[in-house]
């Protein structure tokens, strides 16, 4: 992430945490959990803690064991709420018409997936993202919101060691290559209740972009890519639509049936073109979640576990392996709320 970026989010952190008594103030919160343009569950690398196993996945390249696998496909993440400004309430899902709330977070995610075919049961791959991320939403009506949010982050992408070491033994065209780059996103939201406060639906839109385009998605050693020089990504924006439904249960905390799609237009990298001018292929993926969720209305809900059946179908999502356009992968898990 650029030096200025940094200085900025920790002049604002330190500025608060200097602050006593902020989080009382009228209008204006600190470290405070809200519910401004809260991530889909099924947003890929989102800042959620989501356990998927037992999940089945296509091959990954360069793994030993041919065919299907069964992987442990795990995110842990949160939004870390700083501060924010608000003209009425904001720890319910929606504000009364007119009003409207600002804030900023700094969102944190790890993702893993491991392989169980494999003898050895590899990781192979872990992401890890970080940033800053500013939030506003506008109460258009007192069940209906527009949202806004805009984030700088940096994605770091690792093989496992494991993994690696065995497919340089197993394959002598093995190469490594480093996904890692600093990247802007927006988004777009429209959030809408029932006059009964039983169904909530949300629509989405968004894109990330590199704030670096020249830098590209990945880089390269040439001592882990047999010497060969690899081009760098042309393209350098991806396009992303959301789709989630939610109907409550009668009590609290009882479960209603959500269904979260999300779909993106990845790009898929090429290690191997003739001229790095050539853009890469592109192609839709989409993340498909059905499953039952206890309703999102407060601290009584944090923590408390759902339950959802996945389905990804597109461009593998993970680091290296998104050279991979045509990858599977379903199988059933719980979702956090935190």
């Amino acid at each position: 992430m650029p030096r200025r970026v940094l200085v900025a989010v920790t002049r604002v952190v330190l500025a608060t945490a200097l602050l006593p008594g902020i989080g009382a103030a009228q209008h204006v919160w600190a470290w405070e959990n809200r519910s401004y343009f809260d991530p889909l569950v099924a947003e890929p690398r989102a800042a959620n803690i989501l356990v998927l196993f037992p999940a089945v996945s296509d091959p990954f390249p360069f793994v030993r064991e041919p065919g299907k696998r069964l992987v442990w496909d795990i995110t842990l993440g949160k939004e870390i709420p700083v501060v924010g400004y608000e003209t009425d309430s904001g720890t319910l899902l929606f504000q009364t018409a007119g009003g409207w709330a600002i804030g900023l977070w700094l969102p944190v995610s790890w993702h893993m997936v491991e392989d169980f075919k494999d003898p050895s049961r590899p990781i192979l791959n872990a992401d890890y993202r970080f940033g800053a991320m500013g939030k506003l939403r506008y109460a258009t009506g007192d069940r209906s919101q527009l949202g806004v949010r805009l984030s700088v982050a940096h994605e770091s992408t690792h093989l496992g060691d494991e993994f690696a070491l065995a497919a340089r033994q197993s394959f002598p065209d093995f190469e490594r290559i480093n996904v890692s780059y600093e990247a802007w996103e927006y988004g777009l939201s429209f959030e809408r209740s029932d006059a009964s406060d039983t169904h909530f639906l949300t629509l989405r839109h968004g894109g990330i972009g590199l704030l670096d385009p020249d830098a590209g998605f990945y880089s390269f050693d040439p001592a882990e890519t047999n010497g060969r020089a690899v081009p760098g990504s042309a393209r350098s924006f991806e396009p992303s639509f959301g789709f989630q439904y939610h109907r409550y249960g009668e009590e609290i905390l009882s479960r209603g049936p959500f269904v979260s799609v999300d779909l993106r237009r990845k790009i898929v990298y090429d290690y191997f073109r003739a001229d790095a001018s050539v853009p890469e292929d592109t192609a839709w993926s989409v993340n498909a979640i059905v499953g039952l969720r206890s309703p999102a209305q407060g601290p009584l809900t944090k923590g408390v576990v759902d339950f959802y059946l996945r389905v990804y179908h597109g461009v593998n999502p993970n680091g290296q392996f998104r050279s991979q356009a045509d990858y599977t992968l379903y199988g059933i898990g719980i979702f956090i709320p935190i």
